[in-house]
């Protein structure tokens, strides 16, 4: 968690030293440390890093420890889970999502998610699938609904979700306030 932390303090200020304009850029941009090339995700990621500071946090650590995530369009394999990490050949990270949810839910999920890639990029024995699951194994608790699947869970990751979901209220709730 303190490594989590130092991450988060030097993105930051990664953060002030560049300007938000990096940052805002990476959506679309395919060298970015969160990328896509579908266009509803890319919309996805513009609102989440201008209207969550941790959004574009979490973006930022990644930016940082230098793993880049890419993230599709797709379903997850375990019910009622909207957005899941996984690690391909050659330990590339990608983040799989629904984003046919109203816009703040798809945010705060792959925020949530995007935590996952941090706690991920950190460790660099985990590069591929067996090791992704051994470092889960021994960090997070088992979250499907039969031991035979594999999904797993941290509180910091929930934690996060909660927070960038908060984030995105308080700025529509905002927008909405009678100036």
């Amino acid at each position: 968690m303190s490594r989590l932390l130092i991450g988060l303090v030097a993105s930051a200020a990664l953060l002030s030293q560049h300007g938000n304009q990096a940052v805002y850029a990476t959506a679309g941009d395919p060298a970015g440390p969160v990328r896509s090339t579908d266009r509803q995700i890319i919309e996805v990621l513009q609102y989440g890093l201008e209207q969550s500071p941790s959004f574009r946090d979490v973006v930022a650590t990644l930016e940082f420890l230098g793993r880049p995530v890419s993230v599709e369009r797709g379903d997850c394999n375990h019910r009622g889970i909207r957005a899941c990490l996984q690690v391909r050949a050659g330990g590339n990270l990608v983040v799989r999502l629904d984003p046919e949810q109203p816009i703040d839910t798809v945010v705060a999920q792959l925020a949530h998610a995007l935590y996952h890639a941090v706690e991920i990029a950190k460790e660099t024995t985990v590069t591929d699938d067996v090791s992704f699951r051994q470092f889960y194994d021994r960090t997070a608790e088992h979250a499907c609904a039969t031991p035979v699947d594999q999904c797993w869970e941290t509180q910091a990751a929930v934690t996060f979700e909660a927070l960038v979901a908060r984030q995105l209220a308080r700025r529509s709730s905002d927008a909405l306030a009678p100036r």
